[in-house]
């Protein structure tokens, strides 16, 4: 009987050479054919270089630019057609070099800081326009009444009280929004990514730029030795009892019992006290 061999039952292929390996194991030359975009293809576009300088300094071109409203304002109210007058007394002239320095310190010191940041959730915006028009009247009202003696006390002695309780609130209210740093806005809102800020001065009093206001506001006033530096003080302290309670409002609904610990541990304005 007839064996059938292994060979009619499978076909064999035959062995590679060396050379056919070694030229199928090697990657194929690319031409510039195929390094151009086919039909219905596109290329991912370049990323433009992100400027963190920019970044930086943008904010604090905007915090400058809300400072010039603030000079003009004041010169306006003097009157322009009186500079050396209002230069010619050494108070008036201290308090604008103090606000160039205070610009500044600030240009240099504060980072990521913008004025009217808007978070995810905001309110008492009502408030925030009266405390805008209220300041920006009495920023007006104030040299302009000094300068035809409306309402002013006798005696320069009184603007040295204003100077000085001026840059005290300007200093506390630096200090503040340093430690808040791209939490801080004019308007009360939740930041993204919002932390309750406990650190530094806050570790103290809970609303130190609301304190600070309330030194600026009267000491301004009394720059210009004004009777009515009193009254606007009251005026201020009640806008900023108004904004306390919806701040205060606002983050207890954000943070819960965290801020509930927070105020147990703090006060609202002055340290140890209130």
């Amino acid at each position: 009987m007839a064996v059938k061999s292994e060979s009619t039952l499978s076909t064999t292929t035959p062995p590679e050479t060396a050379g056919e390996i070694e030229a199928r194991a090697l990657p194929r030359p690319s031409s510039l054919d195929d390094q151009r975009p086919q039909i219905g293809e596109t290329k991912p576009a370049a990323s433009a270089p992100t400027s963190t300088y920019w970044q930086r300094v943008r904010p604090k071109l905007g915090m400058l630019t809300m400072g010039w409203p603030i000079f003009v304002l004041i010169i306006a109210g003097w009157g322009v057609r009186d500079l050396s007058g209002f230069f010619a007394n050494p108070v008036r002239l201290a308090f604008v070099v103090s606000l160039g320095l205070i610009a500044v310190i600030a240009f240099i010191s504060m980072h990521d800081v913008q004025g009217f940041r808007k978070g995810t959730e905001t309110t008492g915006n009502w408030l925030t326009a009266i405390f805008i028009v209220v300041g920006f009247g009495a920023i007006f009202f104030f040299p302009f009444a000094d300068r035809r003696a409306w309402f002013v006390v006798e005696g320069d002695q009184w603007r040295y009280v204003g100077l000085v309780l001026f840059l005290a609130g300007t200093t506390i209210r630096l200090v503040g929004a340093n430690t808040l740093g791209r939490q801080c806005s004019g308007l009360v809102t939740i930041q993204d990514h919002h932390q309750l800020m406990q650190a530094g001065i806050y570790g103290v009093v809970r609303h130190p730029m609301y304190l600070g206001l309330l030194l600026e506001m009267p000491g301004f006033a009394l720059i210009f030795r004004s009777r009515l530096a009193i009254l606007y003080f009251m005026v201020c302290l009640l806008l900023v009892s108004l904004r306390i309670q919806q701040e205060e409002a606002l983050l207890r609904r954000h943070f819960g019992d965290e801020y509930e610990a927070y105020c147990r541990r703090t006060r609202r304005l002055i340290p140890f006290v209130y």
